[in-house]
């Protein structure tokens, strides 16, 4: 199968979407009728040092 065969048969695919916290994303997709998953993910906060180092003791 070639390169031009493998892109249409991907553009020509069912689109499946996994939404990673932009609910406004996960909204537009919905109300296209897509198939989407939406995960509730926040990149951790960026801790000062001290913080780091009492949460790497206890875990």
């Amino acid at each position: 199968m070639g390169s031009e065969e493998r892109a249409r048969k991907l553009l020509d695919s069912e689109l499946k979407v996994i939404n990673l916290g932009l609910d406004v994303f996960y909204s537009s997709l919905e109300m296209q009728n897509v198939k989407v998953i939406n995960v509730d993910w926040k990149p951790a906060p960026k801790l000062d040092e001290e913080s780091e180092d009492i949460l790497d003791k206890i875990l």
